[in-house]
């Protein structure tokens, strides 16, 4: 499995240039996309951006970009034991 995600609406077309992801557990690895429309799969597309910790992961695009969904992919998850668990607090979109 490439990874698991979160697929946020944000309500029609915004510019974004920063988003900040609170993932808890461990270290995790974080992709954000942005899109014109709802993704049925991310292969294919390029990600605006990433990072990587635990904690409040703040990731800035390179110049302000427009979409109306936001996936946030987690393409590593902390480990414990015999599980695997990524866990998301919160994720803030700025303009």
């Amino acid at each position: 499995k490439t990874g698991v995600g979160l697929l946020l609406d944000l309500g029609g077309e915004q510019q974004v240039s920063e988003v900040k992801v609170d993932v808890r557990g461990g270290e995790t690895g974080v992709q954000v996309y942005l899109l014109d429309a709802e993704p049925t799969t991310i292969e294919g597309l390029e990600p605006v951006g990433a990072g990587a910790g635990d904690g409040i992961l703040t990731i800035t695009l390179g110049a302000p970009a427009g979409g109306s969904h936001l996936v946030v992919w987690l393409t590593r998850i902390p480990g414990g034991g015999e599980a695997f668990r990524g866990e998301v607090a919160e994720v803030e979109v700025f303009g």
